[in-house]
């Protein structure tokens, strides 16, 4: 497990190869007293996209410490970090709670620019609300990395994190030809991010994502038998849903 060392120190994060020209940084979200290790760390990196699968609180529970500025200001420092919004954040057309900022860090003589995406519909130790926006969250993961690490963290950084990563490496061993079996690629991951994947449900999206990847790419043929596990996905994660809505009230 490799993890990432800035300056002697080291920040809550581990390097997953995801595929051969595909690596992310799985990272816990930053923290009032890290988030500047963790701007040093994107730097360091060369990261070019950072996805965030949270939102900045949920249930009334911080789950991640806003580490760019507000809307309302255009520069702020973090430490020796000063951070810059270059456009600010906007909702990415057609994707429900997906927004998108671009972000330059600089830190003594570098500049650095970041693609910052924050994904809004993924609830804690739970599975997204939408299939076809995770997908396009990947895509657009892939489209603006310029083939750097990308850095993606959730809260803890592990259950959907570690579930967005399982998807990508399922995907990119299946498009080199390889054989893959899901509970190799959870195996594999967690050597490298311990912990990842947090329960059946996230594990079972991997399958249901893998799926919807690869029918949107036409590499897959919707049979009977496809469509039914489709159906027993949606209506347990639908069942699952409904539970959750119950205990909260």
């Amino acid at each position: 497990m490799k993890q990432i060392i800035i300056d002697d120190d080291y920040y809550h994060a581990s390097y997953v190869q995801i595929g051969e020209n595909i690596k992310f940084i799985c990272a816990q979200g930053p923290l009032p007293n890290t988030i500047g290790d963790f701007w040093c760390m994107v730097i360091q990196e060369d990261s070019k996209v950072i996805i965030q699968l949270c939102q900045w609180t949920e249930e009334g529970k911080t789950q991640c410490t806003e580490y760019f500025p507000s809307s309302d200001q255009e520069s702020k420092d973090y430490g020796a970090i000063h951070i810059k919004i270059v456009e600010k954040t906007i909702p990415v057309i057609q994707l429900r709670k997906v927004y998108q900022t671009k972000i330059q860090a600089i830190y003594k003589d570098k500049k650095h620019e970041v693609l910052h995406l924050l994904y809004g519909g993924w609830p804690d130790h739970f599975v997204p609300d939408s299939i076809s926006v995770c997908r396009e969250v990947r895509a657009l993961a892939l489209k603006f990395s310029e083939k750097k690490p990308i850095t993606v963290h959730c809260s803890a950084g592990i259950g959907r994190t570690g579930t967005f990563a399982a998807i990508f490496m399922a995907i990119d061993r299946l498009k080199h030809a390889e054989n893959v079996l899901i509970p190799n690629i959870v195996k594999e991951l967690r050597d490298q991010r311990m912990h990842a994947v947090q329960n059946d449900q996230q594990y079972l999206f991997i399958y249901r994502m893998v799926i919807d990847i690869l029918l949107a790419e036409d590499l897959l043929i919707k049979t009977p038998d496809i469509i039914s596990l489709i159906k027993e996905y949606d209506d347990l994660i639908a069942r699952k849903r409904q539970e959750r809505y119950q205990k909260k009230k």
